[in-house]
């Protein structure tokens, strides 16, 4: 089964990626895993970082499609998860990052657009997508703490910003947008999140 984890900057999505993979590894379930922006690529150290940090400038369409191909470099990976219930990946992000950021906050392109293009190139969509949903105050104090953290983007300095993005996941969850969606409370300790993320795992491999 493919399935993404989100939530607003700080809501701890990539914490959270990683403690499910120790879980569902110590259970003896083989399971993979990667974040998405991919960090490894060119494209992020040449264009997307430099660009969230002020550092350079993009277009709308410089950003949607930059996102985008990173997607298409992944395809066949991802192929391999989708709908197998004996094998899990889980992914910290994916396009569906992409919608709630380029598509609905900015607007550019739009939703509608940002929808069709993933069914007519055959973007891998996830069986599930799990938001995390945590209070943006809460998930900047959390952000400000994490060790070793270079500065905020431009997105996660922005608390006006982390409330649009909440609701735009929000309405993500509420509309099933392009891919099954459930919510999880987030503003719980670690291992209550964890928990809670794990039962909705547990509920599409269709565990006991």
């Amino acid at each position: 089964m493919f399935i993404v984890l989100e939530s607003i900057d700080g809501g701890g999505k990539g914490r959270q990626r990683e403690e499910l993979v120790k879980y569902l590894e110590n259970k003896d379930i083989q399971v993979k895993s990667a974040e998405f922006p991919d960090h490894s690529t060119p494209i992020w150290d040449e264009y997307l970082h430099p660009a969230l940090h002020g550092e350079k400038h993009m277009t709308p369409g410089a950003w949607f499609s930059a996102f985008a191909m990173e997607k298409f470099l992944w395809e066949e990976e991802l192929k391999k998860f989708k709908g197998d219930k004996n094998n899990i990946f889980i992914a910290d992000g994916y396009y569906t990052t992409t919608l709630v950021y380029q598509c609905i906050i900015q607007n550019k392109p739009s939703l509608e657009f940002g929808i069709q293009f993933a069914e007519q190139l055959s973007i891998v969509k996830p069986d599930l997508a799990i938001y995390l949903d945590v209070h943006p105050k809460t998930a900047l104090a959390r952000k400000s703490l994490e060790e070793g953290k270079e500065k905020k983007d431009m997105f996660e300095e922005d608390l006006e910003k982390q409330v649009w993005i909440q609701a735009a996941f929000q309405k993500m969850v509420k509309e099933q947008v392009w891919c099954p969606w459930k919510q999880v409370d987030g503003n719980g300790s670690i291992h209550e999140v964890r928990d809670a993320t794990f039962a909705e795992i547990r509920d599409i491999m269709g565990w006991p």
